[in-house]
C-alpha cells in the first residue's frame, strides 16, 4: 500500500475546506494504473490537526477491489472511531472508543483480529465539537438534513456519533466474497438485511461532501453496534425519539492507496 498525502507542491495531505476550490490529482501507478482523482475545495488551516485516515476509495470498492490494505492493528493507530470492511467484504467494521468490531452475516459482532486487513475504512480520533439533541426522526434522510443544518459547512467532512434508544434500525451485512471478485453492486445483491426494534445502540460514521463522493462515498455513511453487543452492521435506515448527536467537522483527509 502507498500513503498519499496532498498539499501545495507535494502529494501529502488532502484538505477539504469551504472558501476556495483547487484541483488535486493524486496518482498511484501500479498494476491498475490510475488509482485516485480527488477534487479538493479550499486551502485549509495549517493549525488544524483533525484528520480522517482513509484506506483506498469508494470507487475502488465499486469495481471490486476487496482485499489488501493495512492490518486492523495499524488502523487503530490512526483513529479510535470509524467504519469500513474486511478482506473479501467479510463483515462490517465498526470502530468505537478504540475497539474494532467485525459484524458478519452469521452471528453477533466480535472483536476484530488485529492481524485482519481492511481494503476500505475511514477512521479518526474523535473529538466532537458540537452536541445536539434530535428529538425525533422517521428516516435516515430526515436525520441527514438535521445534521446538515447543524454543520458549519457542507463542503467539509464531519464525523458523526449518535447514541440512544432507537425505535427501529434497518441494517445489513454482506457475506464474504471470494476471488475473482465481482463489483460491489453485485456483492450487495447478496446482502443480509435485518430490522431491530426498540434497541439501544451507538451509530458511528461520517458525512462526506459531494465533491468527494467518488473518494469517500458522499453523504451520510453510518455503522452501528447495539449496546448489548449482540447486533451490528451497515445502517440503511433508522427511527428514534430523543437522541444525542455529536459532530466533529474535519477538513483534512489522509488516503492510503492499496496495491492490488
Amino acid at each position: 500500500m502507498r500513503n498519499v498525502r496532498v498539499k501545495p507542491l507535494a502529494f501529502r495531505k488532502i484538505s477539504a475546506v469551504s472558501r476556495r476550490c483547487h484541483w488535486w490529482l493524486a496518482l498511484a501507478v501500479g498494476a491498475f494504473g490510475l488509482v485516485a482523482l480527488c477534487f479538493v475545495p479550499g486551502t485549509g488551516n495549517a493549525q488544524d490537526t483533525r484528520v480522517i485516515y482513509q484506506v483506498s476509495s469508494r470507487e475502488a470498492m465499486a469495481i471490486g477491489r476487496f482485499d489488501g490494505g493495512p492490518k486492523i492493528s495499524t488502523l487503530k493507530k490512526h483513529g479510535n472511531f470509524g467504519l469500513g470492511t474486511f478482506d473479501g467484504l467479510d463483515g462490517e467494521l465498526i470502530v468505537i472508543d478504540g475497539k474494532a468490531y467485525q459484524a458478519r452475516v452469521d452471528g453477533p459482532p466480535t472483536l476484530a483480529d488485529d492481524a485482519a486487513r481492511t481494503p476500505f475504512a475511514l477512521v479518526t480520533f474523535f473529538k466532537p465539537t458540537q452536541t445536539i439533541t434530535v428529538h425525533t426522526t422517521t428516516n435516515l434522510q430526515v436525520l441527514e438534513q438535521l445534521i446538515l443544518a447543524s454543520m458549519p459547512s457542507k463542503k467539509i467532512y464531519s464525523a458523526v456519533r449518535l447514541t440512544g434508544r432507537f425505535t427501529s434500525i434497518k441494517a445489513r451485512s454482506v457475506p464474504k466474497q471470494t476471488a475473482p471478485y465481482t463489483t460491489l453492486a453485485k456483492a450487495v445483491e447478496q446482502q443480509h438485511v435485518f430490522t431491530l426494534r426498540d434497541v439501544d445502540a451507538t451509530l458511528v460514521g461520517f458525512w462526506s461532501p459531494p465533491a468527494m463522493a467518488e473518494m469517500s462515498g458522499g453523504g451520510l455513511h453510518l455503522h452501528f453496534l447495539s449496546t448489548d453487543g449482540k447486533h451490528g452492521g451497515h445502517v440503511l435506515d433508522c427511527e428514534f425519539n430523543p437522541l444525542k448527536v455529536e459532530l466533529e467537522p474535519i477538513r483534512h483527509i489522509e488516503i492510503v492507496l492499496v496495491d492490488h
